[in-house]
């Protein structure tokens, strides 16, 4: 079965990196919405990833 008939309605993230000297590299991330992007926090990034491969285990145990 071809993955583009799937319709998994997932919002597109990005990490951006920070540029700031030498230290530890930061990210800034943001989501697709219409007309642009918007900018999340990690715990944000976090959930909407968890969730992403949460219904991914559950789609692919049934």
């Amino acid at each position: 079965m071809s993955n583009l008939t799937a319709n998994y309605q997932r919002s597109q993230l990005r990490a951006l990196p920070v540029r700031g000297g030498k230290g530890e590299v930061t990210y800034c991330y943001v989501v697709r919405i219409p007309g642009g992007w918007e900018a999340i926090n990690h715990r944000f990034r976090e959930w909407a990833v968890g969730d992403f491969r949460q219904q991914q285990q559950e789609t692919h145990n049934d």
